[in-house]
Protein backbone atom coordinates (compact mmCIF):
# COMPACT_ATOMS: atom_id res chain seq x y z
CA UNK A 1 0.00 0.00 0.00
CA UNK A 2 1.61 3.38 -1.30
CA UNK A 3 1.87 5.84 1.38
CA UNK A 4 0.44 8.78 -0.97
CA UNK A 5 0.74 11.60 1.12
CA UNK A 6 4.79 11.16 1.78
CA UNK A 7 5.31 10.21 -1.67
CA UNK A 8 3.25 13.23 -2.70
CA UNK A 9 5.08 15.45 0.04
CA UNK A 10 8.38 14.01 -2.01
CA UNK A 11 7.63 14.50 -5.27
CA UNK A 12 6.46 18.16 -4.25
CA UNK A 13 9.91 18.63 -3.39
CA UNK A 14 11.45 17.48 -6.08
CA UNK A 15 9.48 19.63 -7.93
CA UNK A 16 10.34 22.58 -6.07
CA UNK A 17 14.28 22.43 -6.36
CA UNK A 18 13.88 21.55 -9.85
CA UNK A 19 12.27 24.86 -10.41
CA UNK A 20 14.88 26.01 -8.19
CA UNK A 21 17.50 25.22 -10.31
CA UNK A 22 15.81 26.41 -13.00
CA UNK A 23 15.58 30.04 -11.24
CA UNK A 24 19.41 29.61 -10.65
CA UNK A 25 19.99 30.44 -14.51
CA UNK A 26 22.93 28.42 -15.00
CA UNK A 27 23.02 28.14 -18.87
CA UNK A 28 27.56 28.06 -19.75
CA UNK A 29 30.08 26.13 -17.72
CA UNK A 30 31.28 29.78 -16.86
CA UNK A 31 28.56 30.59 -14.61
CA UNK A 32 30.05 28.18 -12.12
CA UNK A 33 33.08 30.46 -12.14
CA UNK A 34 31.09 32.60 -9.37
CA UNK A 35 31.45 30.28 -6.51
CA UNK A 36 27.90 31.18 -5.28
CA UNK A 37 26.40 29.73 -8.48
CA UNK A 38 29.04 26.23 -7.86
CA UNK A 39 27.66 25.87 -4.44
CA UNK A 40 24.29 26.72 -4.89
CA UNK A 41 24.03 24.30 -8.01
CA UNK A 42 26.29 21.82 -5.85
CA UNK A 43 23.03 22.24 -3.11
CA UNK A 44 20.33 21.74 -5.35
CA UNK A 45 21.84 18.86 -7.22
CA UNK A 46 22.19 17.14 -3.84
CA UNK A 47 18.61 17.99 -2.54
CA UNK A 48 16.81 16.55 -5.92
CA UNK A 49 19.02 13.68 -5.80
CA UNK A 50 18.51 12.97 -2.20
CA UNK A 51 14.68 13.15 -2.39
CA UNK A 52 14.54 11.23 -5.46
CA UNK A 53 16.39 8.14 -3.46
CA UNK A 54 13.54 8.53 -0.60
CA UNK A 55 11.05 8.26 -3.24
CA UNK A 56 12.65 5.17 -5.25
CA UNK A 57 13.28 3.55 -1.22
CA UNK A 58 9.62 4.70 -0.28
CA UNK A 59 8.56 2.72 -3.84
CA UNK A 60 10.21 -0.35 -2.80
CA UNK A 61 8.95 -0.53 0.78
CA UNK A 62 5.61 -0.35 -0.53
CA UNK A 63 6.04 -3.21 -2.69
CA UNK A 64 7.68 -5.35 -0.14
CA UNK A 65 10.57 -5.42 -2.36
CA UNK A 66 13.26 -5.98 0.17
CA UNK A 67 15.23 -3.32 2.25
CA UNK A 68 18.04 -2.06 -0.42
CA UNK A 69 21.76 -2.10 1.37
CA UNK A 70 22.63 0.89 -1.20
CA UNK A 71 21.32 3.72 -2.57
CA UNK A 72 21.91 2.50 -6.00
CA UNK A 73 20.29 -0.82 -5.08
CA UNK A 74 17.20 0.35 -4.68
CA UNK A 75 16.53 1.40 -8.04
CA UNK A 76 18.06 -2.41 -9.22
CA UNK A 77 15.35 -3.90 -7.24
CA UNK A 78 12.50 -1.65 -8.92
CA UNK A 79 14.22 -2.26 -12.41
CA UNK A 80 14.45 -6.15 -11.44
CA UNK A 81 10.69 -5.92 -10.56
CA UNK A 82 9.50 -4.30 -13.80
CA UNK A 83 8.58 -1.23 -12.24
CA UNK A 84 11.63 0.49 -14.16
CA UNK A 85 13.40 -0.17 -17.45
CA UNK A 86 16.87 -1.17 -17.30
CA UNK A 87 17.87 2.57 -19.22
CA UNK A 88 15.97 4.50 -16.39
CA UNK A 89 18.14 2.48 -14.28
CA UNK A 90 20.96 3.33 -15.39
CA UNK A 91 20.80 6.76 -15.40
CA UNK A 92 19.66 6.70 -12.02
CA UNK A 93 22.04 4.90 -10.98
CA UNK A 94 24.57 7.65 -12.41
CA UNK A 95 22.66 10.43 -10.18
CA UNK A 96 23.02 7.92 -7.46
CA UNK A 97 27.13 8.11 -8.19
CA UNK A 98 26.91 11.84 -8.36
CA UNK A 99 25.07 11.86 -5.33
CA UNK A 100 27.93 10.07 -3.39
CA UNK A 101 30.14 12.63 -4.97
CA UNK A 102 28.62 15.45 -3.77
CA UNK A 103 28.24 13.90 -0.32
CA UNK A 104 31.74 12.71 0.23
CA UNK A 105 34.41 13.79 -2.36
CA UNK A 106 32.54 17.28 -2.95
CA UNK A 107 36.20 18.75 -2.86
CA UNK A 108 36.80 17.00 -5.85
CA UNK A 109 34.02 18.06 -8.09
CA UNK A 110 34.35 20.38 -10.36
CA UNK A 111 32.64 22.87 -12.90
CA UNK A 112 32.13 20.62 -15.85
CA UNK A 113 30.92 17.76 -13.51
CA UNK A 114 28.40 20.20 -11.58
CA UNK A 115 27.61 21.57 -15.50
CA UNK A 116 27.03 17.95 -16.79
CA UNK A 117 24.66 16.81 -13.74
CA UNK A 118 22.67 19.86 -13.94
CA UNK A 119 22.39 18.93 -17.88
CA UNK A 120 21.22 15.57 -17.17
CA UNK A 121 19.06 15.83 -14.28
CA UNK A 122 16.26 16.16 -16.04
CA UNK A 123 15.57 12.04 -16.07
CA UNK A 124 14.27 12.76 -12.51
CA UNK A 125 11.26 13.45 -14.32
CA UNK A 126 10.65 10.51 -15.87
CA UNK A 127 11.32 8.80 -12.86
CA UNK A 128 8.65 10.93 -11.13
CA UNK A 129 6.58 10.55 -13.86
CA UNK A 130 6.81 6.91 -13.44
CA UNK A 131 5.80 6.69 -9.81
CA UNK A 132 2.88 9.36 -10.34
CA UNK A 133 1.38 6.50 -12.60
CA UNK A 134 2.44 3.66 -10.40
CA UNK A 135 0.19 5.45 -7.83
CA UNK A 136 -2.85 6.18 -9.49
CA UNK A 137 -2.74 2.71 -11.37
CA UNK A 138 -2.69 0.91 -7.94
CA UNK A 139 -5.46 3.18 -6.83
CA UNK A 140 -7.37 2.28 -9.08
Amino acid sequence: MYDVERIANIISDIERYLRDLEELGIKNIEDLNDKKNMYALSMVLFSIINRTIDLADEIVMANSLGMPSTYREAFKMLEKNGYIDSTLMEKMSRLVSYRNVLAHEYYDITEKDLFELQKNIGIVRQFTDTVKDLVKNKAH
